[in-house]
């Protein structure tokens, strides 16, 4: 698949590839990044990007979510109010699989608190089901444990609302999945924009969401240094 994916973007470049960076909607261990490394570099590709966070994150940040916070904590005269800590769903829905997050996000840093990525519930799959219960139930079933609260333990243990919802994927606008959503969230009283629902990547496309997410952190990468476990992933 890479080696496809290289040729044809060299063709539509007009130009030689050299390096590659993989977005992968669950966070991955270090053996799995090795795997990629590896895959590239048979096709004269480098990785340069140590590591990178879920697809989720990178689509949460498209949408502009993430908290502010004042960095310069020994000046008196700084006004500046911290934001506020929250829980964000993201749940990126393809053919093969669903993925869903529940990402804890303090002063723009991130972490994955659950995770679901389940290939016997992504849209191909659903369709030719013979399960008596509908597409809706197993979906609603699956998504209903990843946003149960409050959190054992760990940040966002505090934490009783879920601030924000991502879409993201292929199929992110399947109804099935949107009806499922619709459930689980309303037994919580959640209520989210129309636009999170109808168009949610503020207007882009969600199959690139995360691909564009990632490559505005490269773009930030090239002009600063990072800083220190800014996803919450690195």
């Amino acid at each position: 698949m890479l080696r496809a994916l290289k040729v044809a973007t060299e063709s539509y470049l007009e130009s030689p590839l050299s390096d590659a960076e993989v977005v992968i909607p669950f966070p991955v261990t270090n053996s799995f990044l090795n795997t990629l490394r590896s895959a590239c570099s048979s096709l004269s590709l480098r990785m340069p990007m140590s590591a990178q966070p879920p697809a989720g994150i990178l689509a949460a940040r498209v949408r502009g979510i993430g908290g502010q916070c004042n960095e310069d904590v020994d000046s008196s005269e700084s006004n500046q109010q911290d934001d506020h800590e929250q829980l964000i769903l993201t749940v990126d829905y393809s053919r093969a699989a669903i993925t869903a997050l529940l990402v804890y996000e303090d002063c723009s840093v991130f972490e994955s608190r659950r995770v679901l990525h389940d290939i016997q519930l992504g849209a191909d799959e659903l369709s030719g089901a013979n399960d008596l219960d509908t597409p809706r139930d197993l979906l609603a079933r699956a998504l209903r444990e990843v946003i149960s609260l409050p959190l054992e333990d760990g940040n966002g243990a505090g934490l009783t609302r879920i601030s924000e919802l991502v879409l993201l994927g292929e199929s992110a606008g399947d109804p099935r999945l949107h009806d499922a959503l619709t459930e689980v969230l309303s037994e919580r009283s959640y209520e989210f924009s129309a636009a999170a629902w109808k168009r949610p990547m503020g207007g882009f496309d969600p199959l690139f969401a995360a691909s564009r997410g990632l490559a505005l952190d490269c773009w930030d990468r090239l002009s600063s240094p990072p800083r220190s476990g800014r996803w919450g992933e690195l």
